[in-house]
C-alpha cells in the first residue's frame, strides 16, 4: 500500500527553477537586494512610537476533486484560517515556541510587524473571503502540470497578492 506523504514543495520546486533558468539566483539575489533597501529606508526613517504594521493580502486556492468542503482536498475555510493564525504568530514572535530569552539566538529574534491576512476584495474590487475552490479534475498532479495549467488560470496579481495553492502533488521522488 502506498501512502501519500504531505509535503511542501517549495525547495524542490525552486531547485528544479534553478536548473532551468542559470538567471535564476541573480534575480533572487537582486530581489533580496531591493528587499533589504526597503527594509533600511523604513528603519531609517522609523521613529520609536512607530508601530504600524505592513499587511500582505493573501489567497488561497483550494484545488479539489469534488469533495465536500473540509473533505479530503477541499480543506475547510477553519483548517486555512488556522495556518494563517499560525503564519502570523510567526511573524510577529507571538508563537508558544519562540525561543526563550535566555537562548543562545535570542538576540536574532525580531517581530517582523508583518501580518497576513485573507484578501477582503478580488483583483476586480469584488468582495472575496480569499479563498478560491477550483475543481481540478485530476487526482494528483506533477509539478510541470501545476506550473502549465494551475497557477497560471487561478492565479491573482502576485505583485497585489501573496497567492497559496493546496493541491495533491505526485513526485517519484516521495
Amino acid at each position: 500500500a502506498q501512502t501519500t506523504k504531505r509535503t511542501c514543495g517549495t525547495m524542490d520546486l525552486l531547485a528544479e527553477m534553478q536548473q532551468k533558468d542559470s538567471t535564476l539566483q541573480i534575480k533572487i539575489d537582486d530581489f533580496n537586494k531591493r528587499i533589504a533597501q526597503r527594509i533600511q529606508s523604513k528603519a531609517t526613517n522609523k521613529t520609536a512610537e512607530d508601530n504600524s504594521l505592513f499587511l500582505i493580502p493573501v489567497v488561497v486556492h483550494v484545488i479539489h476533486n469534488g469533495e465536500n468542503i473540509g473533505e479530503g482536498m477541499n480543506i475547510s475555510d477553519e483548517q486555512i484560517f488556522s495556518q494563517i493564525e499560525s503564519l502570523n504568530k510567526d511573524f510577529r514572535l507571538l508563537n508558544e515556541d519562540s525561543l526563550d530569552e535566555n537562548h543562545p539566538f535570542w538576540g536574532y529574534t525580531a517581530d517582523c510587524k508583518i501580518e497576513f491576512c485573507l484578501a477582503k476584495q478580488d483583483e476586480y474590487g469584488n468582495p472575496t473571503n480569499g479563498i478560491t475552490r477550483v475543481y481540478g479534475e485530476v487526482n494528483d498532479w506533477t509539478r510541470d502540470e501545476i506550473d502549465e495549467y494551475v497557477k497560471p488560470q487561478t492565479i491573482w496579481n502576485p505583485n497585489k497578492y501573496l497567492n497559496i495553492w493546496t493541491i495533491l502533488y505526485f513526485s517519484n521522488n516521495i
